[in-house]
């Protein structure tokens, strides 16, 4: 009988170790692909982020700081009742004041509905473990600008339009020569009344309506009145806790500066503020070119201000891989804006009363 043997193949040990351990080597590269891709992609998410929330930001401040000053068709600045002449507190000359204070709501000196500072702030105020700059500026919103058709009473301005127009909000009326400010009465909707509604007070002063044809007076104050709501008033930047943060229950410091929040007023605009200062300066008609924090000023050279530099630094909010190994990507912008409102100072002929 014929006896057939079959001969049996396999793969060995040595084999499947070497099958192993280049499996081992692709998955490796595989996870390090991976791990790379993830860390770009937070570096990224983290760069874009920071930009998108510095443009934003920047964005705001210029529309707000660029408006500073303006009160229709003069500057605040000149309507004050004290002209200054240099940095010297002394140095000044008091005039009739052209604008009028109705506003009774944090109206003390140096409080935010002050209007005799068309611009100001605050040096290092504590937020938690930080200490950031306040700015605040001030101005007649001119997109809430309503021609005035009718006062009745002193206290009640007649005007079309007055979608913009809020109850217990700060409001204004001004002409080419003068402007009052007043908080609108909290019974007031002047929207469905049709008027707006002076809270506290009354005007003290005679203005002309679009209905007269010709006025009184010269020709500035034979001008035609419009009131301005809006943005009219006070506009405040600071920084604070996000809303986020309050959310779960962290706060803004230096261990969590993800939860610290550029605020302008009550709106929260973009989180993530790891350091925010301001700088006020102004030039004199010699091009020469000045700048102070506001703890380095006083009531002259708040008179003389025309730019701010304000420099921000914004991190990433969520964790980011960073050379020096902080938790946060951040990144430092600085801008100097310009107010369209003032001019550069000539000392000399403000002295000779020119």
């Amino acid at each position: 009988m014929n006896t057939t043997i079959f001969k049996q193949c396999g793969i060995g040990l040595v084999e499947i170790l070497v099958s192993m351990a280049i499996g081992l080597f692709i998955l490796a590269g595989v996870v390090q692909l991976y791990a790379t891709s993830t860390v770009n992609a937070k570096t990224v998410s983290g760069a874009a982020a920071i930009q998108e929330n510095a443009r934003f930001a920047f964005s705001r401040l210029e529309q707000d700081i660029k408006q500073a000053g303006y009160a229709g068709c003069f500057s605040l600045k000149s309507a004050y009742p004290r002209q200054y002449f240099s940095e010297a507190a002394d140095d000044y000359m008091d005039v009739v004041p052209r604008y009028d204070q109705l506003v009774t709501t944090n109206a003390a000196a140096g409080e935010e509905n002050d209007f005799s500072m068309f611009v100001s702030g605050e040096n290092d105020v504590d937020v938690g473990s930080l200490a950031f700059d306040s700015l605040t500026v001030r101005y007649l919103s001119a997109k809430s600008r309503r021609a005035v058709t009718a006062i009745t009473g002193g206290n009640q301005i007649y005007a079309s339009g007055l979608t913009d127009f809020k109850s217990g909000e700060v409001a204004a009326i001004g002409d080419c020569s003068r402007v009052s400010f007043f908080e609108i009465g909290n019974t007031n909707s002047p929207e469905v009344d049709g008027y707006v509604e002076i809270a506290s007070g009354s005007l003290g002063r005679q203005y002309t309506m679009a209905s007269d044809n010709s006025g009184t007076g010269t020709a500035l104050e034979s001008a035609v009145a419009y009131v301005y709501g809006g943005d009219t008033g006070a506009i405040t930047y600071s920084i604070g806790t996000s809303a986020a943060g309050n959310a779960l229950g962290e706060s803004c410091s230096s261990s969590s500066p993800q939860y610290c929040a550029l605020r302008r007023n009550n709106d929260e605009l973009v989180e993530g503020i790891s350091a925010f200062d301001v700088e006020y300066g102004w030039q004199d008609v010699d091009g020469k070119l000045y700048f102070h924090t506001a703890d380095a000023m006083n009531a002259a050279r708040w008179f003389f201000v025309d730019r701010v530099r304000v420099s921000a630094t914004f991190n990433s909010i969520e964790s980011a891989p960073t050379n020096d190994g902080s938790p946060l990507l951040t990144k430092t912008y600085a801008r100097t804006f310009l107010m369209q409102n003032q001019l550069p100072v000539d000392y000399s002929r403000l002295a000779a009363g020119l």
